[in-house]
């Protein structure tokens, strides 16, 4: 059992201060020389071997040897104290016990015993000689006699034998208890140790981390008070510790105190983008700040975003060179018949209906190139009540294209706030209704249904868009998403190709399918806001 230094010193001073007490009062209490003698000798040994054992367990910390010298020197001191303060019905007999306590902590049950052990033979060592067996020699007669004439120790040979017995299985008890206690508090201690050195090693590695992470990590409190943060988070704030605070507070109190708030949004610092992303720190009501600089990311994203685009465009002007080609075609020959003269009223209002629709078609083109060519950066997002964006278009519809069919529309009990583009939205409702009431023009009964609910996990909004029509073709429904791709007679083919694109935006998801019942069903599933990731 490794004995630190800790307790190398609290031993020293506790032996030394009980013998030296003892040794004090003896001196002061007996008056005569022999005794003063006596115990004047005890403390000089006990100083002695304090200084012999301290020279040892310096040069060897580890060894036990000078701690069973002390047990044995204590031993024999305490033995000689007992025996001539009165032996064992003397004041200074239960010091054996505390002797052998001490001893079984430091050194375990081993040393326990042993103090036990050297304890009971002195004492009954001590005992023969002070009630002065026959044929017992000693060199202390002068003083034998005096204790033996002083009254005090006038004792049997069996009531001492029985007093040492007693005091013997005490004292091997005391030993045997003070030994185990001190090994289980010894392994505990040890265990104890081991887990604090391995949270220590991990709270250093975890410090090493955070700390040379290009990533910014700021922790708050509950108040969004600052209480830690890694060096990167002042560089990319470009500020030190105490400003953290002010530049970081307003917004992280809007996210303790707000369970809609997004746990992402960017923030700009002399044209550098971060990205903020929080999350709740345990049950302490603070949260973690992760902090990226993402400018370099954005500008490549825009980049490769431009070239896309770029090239996109490049493919689908020569396609709407194409496609607004025939549309212009019939309109010419259309004009050109009716500038012609002698038509009748009834051919002449064919070839003015004919120039309207192809009209029409050159500006639904147009639009949608128009569309196709918009940045998202010019539709600003914030947090809308999608269910009442789909209401307004549901409206808008009703009044407009979709006369003659029956829009319903079912809502969930909540109102699920996304965050998004209220105009970007609208256009995706439009477009999809549109689509489900031109699928339905040979249908007696035309019905169009739009639900809208949130998910189990409450993390998304679903809006469906369904019809009772014949659905869309098995050989077609892989290519709807593909611009100008259509099975409609008259159809542009960049409605779906955009729809797709702003709820792309808004970071949901759509797919089409066809119902069981019959009809095309169209599923978009939008991240409900505070769950997505958005600035």
């Amino acid at each position: 059992m490794f004995v630190s230094r800790r307790r190398r010193t609290w031993l020293q001073v506790g032996r030394l201060s009980v013998l030296g007490i003892l040794s004090l009062s003896g001196i002061v209490t007996m008056h005569q020389k022999e005794f003063t003698i006596i115990y004047g000798s005890v403390a000089a040994v006990a100083f002695l071997s304090s200084f012999i054992a301290n020279y040892y367990m310096k040069r060897n910390p580890a060894s036990r040897k000078p701690y069973w010298f002390l047990q044995f020197i204590d031993s024999f001191l305490l033995s000689l104290v007992i025996y001539v303060s009165g032996g064992v019905d003397g004041p200074f007999m239960p010091f054996l016990v505390v002797h052998v306590l001490a001893y079984g902590f430091y050194l375990g049950v081993s040393g326990g015993l042993a103090a036990a052990g050297t304890d009971i033979f002195l004492a009954t060592g001590f005992s023969l000689i002070a009630i002065n067996v026959p044929g017992l020699k000693t060199t202390l007669s002068p003083l034998l006699a005096t204790l033996v004439q002083s009254g005090y120790l006038k004792l049997s040979l069996t009531y001492i034998a029985l007093r040492i017995v007693i005091n013997g299985l005490l004292l091997v008890a005391s030993g045997i208890a003070s030994g185990m206690l001190a090994q289980s508090l010894y392994t505990e201690t040890g265990h104890l140790q081991r887990v604090l050195n391995n949270l220590a090693e991990l709270r250093a590695r975890s410090r090493h981390i955070l700390d040379n992470l290009h990533d910014g990590v700021v922790v708050v409190d509950a108040n969004g008070d600052v209480v830690s943060s890694n060096p990167a988070a002042a560089e990319l704030l470009e500020t030190d510790k105490p400003m953290l605070d002010s530049q970081l507070g307003e917004i992280v109190r809007g996210f303790l105190k707000n369970k809609d708030f997004p746990p992402r949004i960017d923030i700009i610092i002399d044209e550098k983008v971060i990205e903020c992303r929080f999350s709740h720190y345990g049950d302490t009501g603070g949260a973690i700040v992760i902090l990226t600089d993402t400018t370099e990311l954005r500008n490549s994203q825009a980049a490769l975003e431009e070239r896309d685009k770029l090239s996109l465009i490049g493919k689908l002007s020569a396609t709407m060179a194409h496609e607004i080609r025939n549309p212009l075609a019939s309109m010419s020959g259309a004009a050109q018949i009716l500038a012609g003269g002698d038509l009748d009223r009834e051919k002449a209002n064919q070839m003015a209906s004919l120039i309207e629709k192809q009209s029409r078609r050159v500006s639904e083109l147009i639009e949608g190139y128009l569309s196709l060519s918009r940045s998202s950066s010019d539709f600003p997002f914030s947090k809308i009540d999608v269910s009442g964006v789909l209401t307004d278009s549901v409206e808008s519809a009703m009044h407009g294209f979709a006369g003659g069919v029956s829009l319903k529309i079912s809502r969930s009990d909540t109102n699920p706030m996304v965050f998004g583009n209220k105009v970007r939205l609208s256009q995706v409702f439009l477009n999809l209704i549109r689509n489900s009431v031109e699928a339905l023009s040979s249908v007696s009964e035309p019905v169009v249904t739009i639900e809208i609910s949130n998910s189990e996990d409450g993390r998304f909004v679903s809006i469906v868009v369904k019809d009772n029509g014949s659905g869309i073709p098995e050989d077609f429904i892989n290519k709807i998403w593909e611009p100008f791709k259509t099975s409609k007679d008259h159809g542009t083919g960049l409605g779906l190709y955009i729809v797709k694109k702003i709820v792309n935006e808004h970071n949901g998801t759509i797919v089409a399918e066809n119902s069981d019942q019959g009809g095309a069903v169209f599923i978009i599933r939008l991240p409900v806001a505070g769950q997505g990731m958005y600035g």
